[in-house]
């Protein structure tokens, strides 16, 4: 808020010809009655619940391929078409369609889109360390091994 006699930052509030008005310090003399704002009150935020040690990971479903060109069959697409509509090659998506390259997150993205489909299924990971965890805590007294720090995927 701004002085109502001099326009600078007002740091409480006056009565002045019977009006109470905001006042700087400097105009706070012309005041029969002054009073300083109260300073703001601080929200405290209520303590916060541990956070369970569950990582959701997303990742392309296995089936990919065959839910892919399905979709597109369902939808009297060709490859040629629907590869169009996506700006890619025919080959790179007949790839993706046999299995043989998985798409990236933005194109399987686009293909999610394009198709009305789900690509990415969530995987929850309870409990495990992460790599820096393991390395910083090593079970063996030998040290920290390879198998340590990289966490194998499974297919």
């Amino acid at each position: 808020m701004e002085c109502q006699t001099c326009g600078r930052n007002a740091v409480g509030e006056g009565l002045v010809e019977g009006a109470r008005v905001p006042l700087c310090e400097r105009c706070s003399g012309y005041a029969d009655e002054f009073s300083y704002y109260a300073p703001p009150k601080t929200a405290r935020k209520a303590a916060a619940l541990p956070a369970k040690a569950v990582r959701v990971s997303r990742e392309i479903a296995d089936d990919y391929g065959k839910t892919i060109s399905r979709a597109r069959d369902k939808r009297g697409m060709t490859r040629k078409e629907l590869a169009a509509k996506l700006l890619i090659h025919e080959n790179e998506l007949a790839s993706f369609e046999e299995g043989r390259i998985k798409p990236s997150e933005t194109l399987a993205k686009k293909l999610e889109f394009a198709l009305g489909i789900k690509l990415f299924e969530e995987i929850e990971e309870a409990g495990k360390k992460g790599a820096a965890e393991s390395a910083a805590a090593p079970k063996k007294a030998g040290g920290v091994s390879l198998a340590d720090i990289l966490e194998i995927k499974k297919r």
